[in-house]
């Protein structure tokens, strides 16, 4: 695992601030980082069940990172254009928030929505014309979807649902047995419940339990992602390492 931890960071002191996609690949990078050593945490106090939401978060950064590396000028400037388009909501839902909030019968809570109402509102009247520019070219990417058959653009930065990214880059198996399968973990879905139980008892304490395979999907996707993301900068030995160790990693499967 230090190898794995030591080669993420090797990747991201490698990326320099002033490469093409910085903002968006960094952070990514940085994610999957933090993710993977949060895995390995949970892991080893026993919470194999927590870890599989990190590893669907992880899935979900990697479909979003592919998706962006088919066309990486146009899909990266969509993603920073959606930033105006949730912040906006954002703040638009913490501006009704605060209104609403108004209606209590507390003096205190009342006052400091006040405050924050106005705050909110001065923000949206400060950048209503960058919103304005991010939603027009919304409707134009989203007009050229609807002429080349894509008929229901999603309220998404890409337009697309995460299973259409998916299969537009190559891994719509990776969606369908694993992200998909996998986000009731992340929800309070009704297929969550089985986690908790086991014949019949409530499973309240860490176990060992499914461990091993945790450590080892968190250890692969995190690989994947940073393979990625090397591939596209040309360090070709940061590659090659996580050619090398994914190898290792899926006789390691084998044997579980």
């Amino acid at each position: 695992m230090e190898r794995i931890i030591r080669l993420s960071r090797q990747m991201i002191d490698s990326i320099s601030r002033d490469s093409e996609l910085y903002d968006e690949l960094i952070v990514f990078q940085v994610k999957s980082h933090r993710m993977l050593k949060s895995t390995l945490i949970l892991a080893d106090a026993g919470y194999a069940v927590e870890c599989e939401a990190f590893i669907r978060s992880m899935q979900e950064l990697l479909v979003t990172a592919k998706y962006m590396l088919l066309d990486p000028r146009k899909h990266s400037e969509m993603y920073r254009t959606f930033r105006w388009i949730e912040k906006w909501k954002q703040v638009e839902d913490l501006f009704r928030g605060a209104e609403m909030s108004l209606q209590t019968d507390s003096l205190t809570l009342t006052d400091m929505a006040k405050q924050k109402a106005e705050s909110y509102q001065m923000w949206m009247q400060k950048n209503k014309k960058m919103y304005d520019e991010a939603v027009s070219k919304r409707t134009m990417w989203a007009k050229e979807l609807k002429e080349n058959g894509y008929r229901n653009p999603k309220n998404t930065w890409s337009l697309k649902s995460p299973y259409d990214m998916a299969i537009d880059s190559g891994i719509g198996h990776i969606y369908l047995s694993l992200y998909s399968t996998m986000s009731h973990l992340v929800h309070p879905s009704t297929l969550s419940i089985f986690k908790y139980i086991d014949n019949g008892k409530i499973k309240v304490e860490p176990s060992d339990k499914h461990v091993d395979q945790s450590i080892i999907g968190a250890c692969g996707f995190h690989l994947y992602i940073t393979q990625l993301i090397a591939g596209f900068y040309e360090f070709e030995s940061i590659c090659e390492e996580c050619e090398n160790i994914s190898l290792k990693l899926s006789q390691m499967t084998g044997t579980l």
